[in-house]
């Protein structure tokens, strides 16, 4: 995707334990969204993972949604399964979820701090 002129965008270092649970949930994504899909699936945590103001937002959403699951925290097989088990929940203290609800609160952070704060220009770090 093209750098955006103008626009808001994010640089997020995200690697380790915060990138296999991103990568994990990351299906949740809209059909329409797939090039999405496919950015952060190639993503190997080297560099910031650039996003879009509407990318981050994506992000916050679904992990968001993942972490506020009634059943526990949700183990998605990784895409492209052929024969996927059946949904296996956690319980919310699982290494799995405390790594994707650190990201989340980061990313969550800072989306209050520059999106809710009407910052529309710019690169932000994350």
């Amino acid at each position: 995707m093209a750098k955006q002129t103008g626009g808001l965008m994010f640089r997020v270092r995200i690697d380790g334990a915060e990138l296999v649970e991103l990568k994990r949930h990351w299906q949740h994504l809209p059909e329409e969204c797939s090039w999405m899909q496919e950015k952060v699936q190639k993503h190997a945590g080297k560099r910031p993972l650039e996003l879009s103001e509407d990318e981050f937002s994506w992000v916050v959403a679904i992990l968001e949604a993942v972490l506020h699951t009634r059943k526990g925290y949700p183990l998605d097989s990784p895409p492209g399964t052929l024969h996927p088990p059946p949904l296996e929940f956690v319980k919310k203290d699982d290494p799995r979820c405390v790594a994707c609800r650190g990201l989340y609160q980061r990313l969550n952070k800072a989306y209050e701090r520059v999106i809710k704060g009407r910052r529309r220009r710019g690169t932000v770090e994350v």
